[in-house]
């Protein structure tokens, strides 16, 4: 027997499109979407955080509220600088702009409790504007 070439090429164009159709049902895969949000996620978190920063910016405090809360730091963890002549009028003209900077540094400084010892092992230094 001899099958008709015809025949079998339309068999054939059936098929491919029913597979045409069956993958238009499957619709939209989102693996590769997903995958690639997991590959670039990690980075985005902290180039948003820089962005919010920088948009933001750190808030400074007035400068008689920023005296007052030196004033305290120094008194609880180190009461001698405070007899120190201009060294608080020093400290505050120089950080006046970046005063969240300057407090993070006394604290890593100064603070020695065993969860803060703890902390400062993963110390990471967030963006600040200089």
């Amino acid at each position: 027997m001899v099958k008709d070439e015809g025949e079998g090429k339309e068999r054939r164009r059936r098929r491919d499109v029913s597979d045409e159709e069956d993958d238009d049902k499957k619709g939209f895969s989102w693996t590769p979407i997903l995958l690639l949000l997991m590959m670039i996620g990690p980075g985005l978190v902290p180039a948003m955080e820089y962005i919010f920063v920088l948009f933001n910016g750190p808030k400074n405090l007035p400068p008689d509220q920023f005296r007052k809360k030196l004033v305290d730091f120094y008194k609880k963890y180190n009461p001698a600088k405070l007899h120190k002549k201009g060294y608080l009028e020093k400290l505050m003209s120089k950080f006046q702009e970046n005063q969240e900077h300057l407090f993070q540094n006394l604290e890593m400084k100064y603070r020695n409790d065993k969860t803060y010892r703890i902390q400062r092992l993963f110390y990471c230094v967030r963006p600040t504007l200089r």
